[in-house]
């Protein structure tokens, strides 16, 4: 699993004719302005100003999203379509000012974005309101969010979970509020690949292993969670994991162990940390027919003797 952090560059728009302060919202650069985005991607402004029924969709129409942003944040007499579009925008720019000025009227904090009368694309949207912004770090947006009603059980297209969000982004003080909303981390089991991935690793996992799944799942990719946590090349947390139990011998769909995917992936410390464990933990000796490579031509008797420069040479594949 891997995990695309995408930092929004901040463009101060001022003091709007309606009085709502922009100073935390962003302009729309272009038709995309996070074209770069995998998992987001917004309807053109035509499309979104065909929805509202718009008479300005001509020639001279809006030509950026932000035309359409500045347009419906004047307007005084707004429908429910349009204040739920713009919210949807105020969400998506992280600005807190507007959402807040909006969520005061009727706006669906649970709508599906994607759909009919969403600015987004069905195919690339982040699932929810409070999935997006959770995605996107904006954490006062997820708390009112929250205030609004808005559900944390609900899932991103990649099936990640608001609390699986924040433990990615390691945001402890939200992991435990939103526990508190009758979520069911339990049935959650993508918060272990979450917690593989987070910045506070050690922390995350230990609170997940809590909820009572397993240091030895399985990731949908066929991976055990050792070898996730071997591939983010975090050490302190593969220590973690086998001494919570994890098995070291696990053979993986590609036909690897954590000890052939750390080699494999040049990874030398975890490689001779997991050795030296299953030499321990079976009486010394490794089974090689597991662990194909690992070693040749040293001998167990080599490597506890601190022989180990040639143990973490890169395997031929």
């Amino acid at each position: 699993m891997r995990v695309l952090f995408i930092i929004l560059s901040i463009v101060f728009v001022g003091l709007l004719p309606s009085g709502i302060l922009f100073a935390d919202t962003p302009e729309f650069e272009n038709d995309y302005y996070l074209k770069s985005a995998s998992c987001v991607s917004l309807k053109s402004p035509t499309e979104i100003a065909l929805l509202l029924k718009e008479s300005w969709v001509t020639e001279n129409g809006p030509r950026t999203h932000n035309d359409i942003l500045q347009h419906l944040a004047t307007k005084n007499d707004r429908t429910s379509i349009e204040r739920q579009i713009l919210f949807e925008y105020a969400i998506y720019c992280g600005s807190n000012t507007l959402a807040k000025e909006l969520s005061k009227e009727q706006i669906n904090p649970n709508i599906e974005l994607g759909g009919e009368y969403s600015i987004f694309n069905w195919k690339l949207a982040n699932g929810s309101l409070i999935n997006l912004a959770a995605y996107y770090a904006h954490w006062d947006m997820v708390n009112l969010l929250l205030e609004c009603h808005a559900s944390p059980q609900l899932l991103s297209t990649d099936k990640t979970s608001v609390l699986g969000w924040t433990i990615l982004w390691g945001n402890q003080a939200m992991f435990e509020k939103v526990l508190r909303c009758n979520v069911m981390p339990e049935k959650d089991h993508t918060l272990l690949w979450a917690a593989c991935g987070s910045k506070t690793p050690l922390f995350f996992m230990e609170k997940v292993l809590e909820f009572g799944h397993s240091v030895n799942a399985i990731s949908p990719d066929g991976l055990s969670l050792l070898e996730v946590a071997v591939s983010f090349n975090n050490l302190e947390l593969v220590k973690f994991l086998v001494k919570r139990g994890a098995k070291i011998g696990y053979v993986d769909i590609m036909g690897r162990t954590a000890i052939t995917l750390a080699r494999q992936l040049n990874h030398n410390e975890i490689a001779r940390f997991l050795i030296e464990e299953e030499v321990n933990q079976n009486d010394g000796i490794i089974n090689l027919n597991l662990h194909p490579n690992i070693i040749p031509p040293l001998t167990i008797k080599t490597i506890l003797m601190g022989a180990e420069d040639r143990l973490c040479e890169k395997p031929e594949m």
